[in-house]
């Protein structure tokens, strides 16, 4: 794939095998999680808890292969085109921070409903002169995490889901808001089975060596 990289793309690829030649090496490899700070500036949504996002590894690969971004690395891409405008003051074009534009931040008489028009009349009239605003916007979604399936892991369709737990004796799966909980989930799932598993193993090699005893003794 890196010889599609190019521009700002190449570093981000490079970055990556770097990273994964890491985790390769390791014995229980962990995927990093970024660490987004917003910019103390009144064109963005900065005050707690809008302030810090986080940005998983895994999202990376879904822009390469370009599967449906998760909603932190959207609002990455929307805050960095920003402030490009910022330095480059071109006139005819502003981007407003998405922080505000799901379904869970504007319910009515919520009070992120409420910060959500007063950042948006704010952001209207700072660019007034502008004749292009770009507002993302992202509907309510559902991220399904299969933890026993055909093909257990994290799904974003629903129609994908189903083709693993259906007729699946014993399927078990549930539906999260964000990616970022359903890969938490999905992880500690995994983990939990890992212990279990070693719990087991170390549960029969007991066993098995009391039986040797026994009959030693006896």
């Amino acid at each position: 794939m890196e010889h599609l990289a190019s521009g700002p793309m190449l570093p981000l690829q490079n970055t990556i095998i770097y990273l994964e030649s890491v985790l390769l090496k390791e014995k229980d490899p962990n995927y990093p999680v970024f660490t987004v700070k917003v910019p103390s500036d009144q064109n963005f949504v900065n005050e707690d808890p809008a302030d810090i996002f986080f940005i998983a590894f895994e999202d990376v690969f879904n822009l390469f292969h370009s599967k449906r971004l998760d909603y932190n690395l959207v609002r990455l891409y929307a805050i960095n085109l920003q402030m490009k405008i910022n330095r480059e003051r071109p006139r005819h074009i502003a981007v407003a921070d998405p922080y505000y534009m799901r379904d869970s931040q504007l319910q009515d008489g919520s009070r992120t409903r409420t910060k959500a028009v007063r950042y948006l009349q704010n952001f209207m009239l700072m660019y007034k002169e502008s004749n292009t605003i770009l507002l993302l916007s992202f509907p309510k979604m559902t991220y399904y995490v299969v933890f026993e399936g055909r093909v257990p892991g994290v799904y974003e369709e629903w129609e994908e889901c189903k083709k693993q737990v259906h007729k699946f004796s014993g399927n078990c799966y549930k539906g999260y808001p964000t990616r970022y909980e359903a890969v938490a989930k999905w992880r500690a799932h995994q983990a939990n089975k890992s212990k279990m598993k070693t719990f087991l193993v170390l549960s029969l090699l007991l066993t098995i060596v009391a039986a040797v005893l026994y009959f030693i003794l006896v």
